[in-house]
């Protein structure tokens, strides 16, 4: 939802977190001051989280710079998909809260450079899409350095036919000479 309206996308939808029912949204500081300034206080705040990608809001995973999705990691309120809490009176005895789900930016980060090598994945082995894949490819190492995504795109710089063709070439010499996989 955020790199949506970062674009300039800000449009409200039958069904979502954009729908017609919801008619202001909240950050969770803005919640808080609301409350206290009507007489009440939060006792219990929780949230739901969504991928950054994974909201109803559909936004291309190239479009969006390295340097942004490195900050929205680093945000804890980046995955936030709504809040859920109970406010009571200010006077009322407080109860005890459970406490909030805590925020790890570079799991954020992971998580964030395996969705970009999946869909490289499968730009490259179930569309052909080379140059896509190449580019998700890229984002996935601007996110988090790691040897196998370096090695597939490599081999996405040779031509997808002579790629297929010895993979296919060692998956039988394989079977046919019951050679284990390590």
């Amino acid at each position: 939802v955020r790199l949506a309206r970062l674009g300039g996308q800000f449009d409200y939808r039958l069904t979502g977190l954009l729908d017609a029912t919801h008619l202001r949204l909240f950050t969770r500081s803005s919640i808080v001051a609301m409350f206290r300034e009507s007489g009440y206080r939060i006792e219990a705040l929780s949230r739901t989280r969504v991928g950054i990608f994974a909201t109803e809001i559909e936004v291309d995973p190239l479009a969006v710079p390295v340097a942004v999705l490195r900050a929205l990691c680093r945000d804890p309120e980046a995955t936030t998909y709504q809040f859920v809490f109970r406010a009571v009176p200010s006077g009322a005895p407080r109860r005890p809260s459970p406490p909030d789900d805590p925020w790890d930016p570079k799991a954020a980060l992971r998580e964030l450079a395996r969705f970009y090598r999946v869909k490289a994945w499968a730009a490259f082995w179930l569309t052909g899409d080379v140059r896509r894949a190449r580019a998700l490819y890229r984002k996935s190492l601007g996110l988090e350095w790691r040897v196998i995504p370096v090695l597939y795109m490599m081999a996405s710089l040779l031509p997808l036919g002579r790629v297929l063709q010895w993979s296919s070439r060692f998956e039988r010499d394989r079977t046919r000479e019951k050679v284990p996989v390590v």
